[in-house]
């Protein structure tokens, strides 16, 4: 399905871990252009993070419990 119903004054924000970057999809939800944030996990990688900055889509991301285990483990 698509998402149709948008006033001219909405924020769209998506809320997807960062495997969903990682794969592919024939399903279209709505355009890049819709969407004003993307939150993820620090999973994303480089080329899908610069994609939604070059987009110009505010781009959130969370440091996992994963990331930080491995950061104190490194120290």
């Amino acid at each position: 399905r698509e998402m149709h119903d948008f006033t001219p004054d909405c924020v769209l924000v998506v809320l997807a871990d960062s495997s969903k970057f990682r794969q592919r999809s024939s399903l279209l939800l709505c355009p890049l252009s819709r969407i004003h944030t993307v939150i993820t996990d620090d999973g994303i990688e480089d080329r899908a993070a610069s994609m939604l900055e070059a987009a110009d889509i505010r781009l959130i991301v969370a440091e996992t419990a994963a990331s930080d285990r491995k950061k104190r483990a490194e120290e």
